[in-house]
């Protein structure tokens, strides 16, 4: 006890101990609870003190905005050492403001200047952005779905639909999830189904060892009673998931209704309309987008390499949708099948036929006196 007694500090060291304790204990660092930004302290001086003489001292309505919007961009800030950064950044702004409403000519001055730059800036972006939008909205158009007359056939994963092209994102992205949903279902049945085949060998493996236990005169407590109670978890999950297969079931017999089928059909006959006219046009001279990519291809580059100038110039030409004068004559040397009415575009749509046949009658009289004038002898 003795050994003890003399390894204790002494009284003094103690004491001094205590009191540099209670010196140092104000100064350590307190980690509030809750994040800054929910802090009465912070909130209350930031919107109450700096936001509001900031909008009331602001020199020009342009500037107030600016402010404002500042400050709903860092809204969402989070980090003190930005946060800081920005209030100090506004109370130094706020100290120019309170300087030019008593009076500072010069930093008025920059004040309005600044005033009409962001003007600007805004009138900018906001066309800027009306461009955008208008690009965005030329885009969609461009790219919208269109019903091309086939059937989307009914599945697991969708309904029975039209056929689109392009086929909208969200529809692919429905399909796709639904897909994944159905393979964790199919999944998570299959681990039920092994979890009860081990409940039934587990039950009937403690049957027998009771029975044994019985034969034997020893007392057995049997773990898996009530029966009901270890399946009924897994009961109530797949209950859930036949009802998810059977919902699925029923979307995969889902059949068209009679106005959907008058609706795809209604396409397809629109579709061959404008198959049909884009022929007419091509043959009356007028060359889609679709028409002119035809013509810009030719045959592959190993049967490219071996044709002759002369071949290649025939296979250029025979790209072309017309069916007469020149383009007949090459096609049919080059074995391709040509349109007999093709000479019938000759004479123009039909509602041009009378005054394309005036036209003709003017050219003809025309060349006549041509040939009069060019046989009369000069009599000089």
């Amino acid at each position: 006890m003795t050994s003890l007694q003399g390894l204790e500090p002494p009284l003094k060291s103690i004491l001094h101990r205590e009191r540099i304790a209670q010196l140092i204990a104000p100064l350590r660092r307190v980690r509030p609870r809750v994040p800054f930004f929910k802090l009465v302290a912070h909130r209350r001086p930031t919107l109450w003190t700096l936001y509001r003489g900031l909008l009331r001292n602001a020199p020009h309505p342009q500037v107030r905005w600016r402010v404002t919007t500042m400050f709903r961009q860092k809204r969402g800030e989070t980090s003190p050492a930005a946060t800081k950064a920005f209030l100090t950044r506004m109370h130094e702004w706020l100290d120019l403001f309170v300087r030019c409403k008593n009076g500072d000519d010069r930093l008025n001055s920059v004040m309005q200047r600044y005033g009409r730059m962001i003007a600007a800036k805004r009138e900018k972006v906001q066309m800027m952005g009306i461009l955008v939008n208008e690009f965005k909205w030329l885009d969609k158009l461009r790219n919208r779905p269109i019903m091309t007359g086939g059937y989307l056939r009914a599945s697991y994963f969708n309904p029975p639909l039209p056929r689109l092209n392009p086929q909208p994102d969200k529809l692919s992205m429905m399909i796709r999830a639904r897909r994944l949903a159905r393979f964790r279902r199919v999944g998570r049945a299959q681990s039920f189904a092994e979890a009860m085949t081990l409940l039934r060998v587990e039950r009937i493996f403690e049957d027998r060892l009771e029975t044994t236990a019985k034969e034997f005169g020893q007392k057995f407590k049997s773990v898996f009673r009530p029966r009901e109670a270890w399946a009924a978890p897994i009961n109530v999950a797949t209950a859930e998931l036949n009802r998810s297969f059977a919902a699925d079931e029923a979307r995969k017999r889902m059949t068209y209704t009679p106005q959907m089928l008058e609706t795809i059909k209604q396409a397809r006959r629109n579709k061959i309309v404008n198959k049909r006219r884009e022929r007419f046009n091509a043959r009356t001279g007028f060359y889609s987008a679709r028409i002119m990519a035809r013509m810009r291809k030719g045959p592959p580059a190993p049967v490219l390499a071996m044709m002759t100038e002369e071949e290649k110039r025939d296979d250029a030409t025979a790209r072309s949708p017309s069916q007469t004068g020149y383009v007949r004559k090459v096609k049919q040397k080059l074995g391709m099948r040509v349109d007999p009415q093709g000479y019938d575009v000759e004479e123009g749509a039909p509602g041009n036929r009378e005054r394309l046949e005036l036209e003709a009658k003017k050219i003809e009289k025309y060349n006549e006196w041509k040939r009069g004038v060019a046989e009369k002898p000069d009599l000089s």
